[in-house]
């Protein structure tokens, strides 16, 4: 498990202010605390929430060519009547699922599209949830005239860009794909530059057997899911098809129950039926299934961390979540 330190908040002794944790990704994801840093901010007017700010520090770096592959892989295209540009660099890498995929240098313009692309899909989950106090919980009360107002906390998100020295909470590399036409798939550590595109994907209903689409899918939304900790939708809901899905991978029988059973089951964690396909509920519309919706389960990396900013045991259990905008209007009248 990673190691935690708490930096007091001044001279209240009610909170901690700054959370660090290190790097240490030797343990599972379900292992707490998640490995990110993280800021409360209090509140001092009635009118303003606290503020719960996730910090991931992210090394992120292009997936490098070099010229003995850029010299094979001409050689190939020469023999294949294929033609690359001249003045690129090529390689090739694989993705998450074992595949080769040929990928080229990147030019300047080409990287700073991906950034301002990845800067703008990473914002999604900026104030995405307010964390909403119990009522036997007072420790934010702020006085106002006859009556205590109590604020709510606004979650916010950043990525803070550090160089590879620099104690990255995760480092990730981006292969910029030669044939955008070719499927790339992507991990938490692993982009390629098609994520900067939000996608199409399909899932299958169970009960009319008719796909559905999901549009305005993010790759590096969904894989910012995962380095903050987040499985699948399916496996954060235990689904019944999900938890299938990994039993059979752990005992290797996917492959072996049929074409239909494998393209659903296939992956365990990662399979299809995880992602929210074949789900009667929402599932599949979910950011960390195949589209680009927030669910309240969604905040767990938040809730789940602030028994870390509070110097008094608190039960998160009674603590809510809401998805839209939750000012101070808690009254608690003396």
């Amino acid at each position: 498990m990673g190691n935690i330190v708490q930096s007091p908040y001044g001279a209240d002794n009610n909170f901690f202010h700054h959370v660090t944790a290190d790097s240490d990704r030797s343990v599972e994801w379900e292992l707490k605390p998640q490995i990110f840093d993280s800021l409360l901010t209090k509140s001092f007017s009635p009118n303003t929430n606290f503020t719960l700010k996730i910090v991931m520090r992210m090394f992120l770096s292009q997936v490098p060519t070099n010229w003995g592959t850029d010299m094979y892989l001409r050689s190939v295209a020469v023999s294949q009547r294929r033609s690359l540009d001249p003045k690129a660099r090529y390689g090739y890498h694989r993705d998450s699922d074992n595949r080769f995929a040929i990928v080229k240098g990147w030019t300047t313009s080409e990287w700073d599209e991906f950034l301002f692309a990845f800067d703008t899909q990473a914002a999604r989950w900026d104030r995405k949830f307010w964390i909403i106090p119990p009522d036997d919980f007072n420790l934010f009360d702020i006085k106002s005239g006859n009556s205590n107002v109590r604020p709510n906390i606004a979650c916010e998100f950043d990525i803070a860009y550090v160089g590879a020295s620099e104690n990255p909470h995760i480092k990730v590399q981006v292969a910029n794909i030669h044939d955008p036409n070719e499927f790339f798939r992507s991990h938490m550590t692993l982009y390629s530059s098609e994520g900067r595109h939000l996608g199409e994907m399909a899932s299958m209903d169970p009960i009319t057997g008719l796909v559905r689409s999901h549009f305005n899918y993010s790759t590096i939304a969904h894989e910012i899911g995962h380095a903050i900790g987040l499985p699948h939708i399916g496996v954060i809901r235990s689904r019944p098809k999900c938890k299938l899905a990994v039993v059979l991978n752990d005992l290797s029988l996917a492959d072996k129950l049929g074409p239909l059973t494998a393209a659903l089951y296939k992956g365990g964690s990662n399979s299809n039926v995880c992602y929210g396909s074949m789900s009667p509920n929402d599932d599949a519309e979910n950011v960390m299934g195949m589209g680009s919706k927030f669910a309240v389960e969604n905040a767990s990396p938040w809730l789940e961390r602030l028994p870390f900013h509070i110097r008094t045991p608190i039960d998160i259990k009674k603590w809510k979540i809401s998805l839209s905008e939750a000012p101070p209007m808690s009254l608690v009248f003396k």
